[in-house]
C-alpha cells in the first residue's frame, strides 16, 4: 500500500493523538494540572489542551513542554 494523501493524513492524526497521550501521562505522573504545566511551560492552557487532544502540532511548544516535564525531545519525536 503506497502513501497516499489520506494515508499520510491518517498517520499524522494517529501520531498527534499518541503524542498527546504521552504528554498527558507524563503530566499526570508528575501530579500536575494542565494549568500548572501550561504556566511552567510558558504556553496557554488552551494550547496544551489542544496538544493533549491531538489537535495541534507546534514544535516550539513541544520543546517547551518536554523541557518542563523533564523529557528528552526524542521522547516526543519518533
Amino acid at each position: 500500500m503506497g502513501l497516499t494523501a489520506p494515508n499520510i493524513r491518517y498517520e499524522e492524526e494517529k501520531y498527534l493523538l499518541e503524542l498527546g497521550l504521552q504528554i498527558t501521562q507524563a503530566r499526570k505522573k508528575l501530579d500536575m494540572t494542565q494549568k500548572e504545566l501550561a504556566e511552567k511551560s510558558h504556553v496557554t492552557q488552551q494550547q496544551l489542551s489542544k496538544i493533549e487532544n491531538g489537535i495541534n502540532c507546534n514544535l516550539l511548544t513541544f520543546v517547551k513542554i518536554s523541557s518542563t516535564l523533564g523529557l528528552p525531545l526524542k521522547f516526543l519525536l519518533k
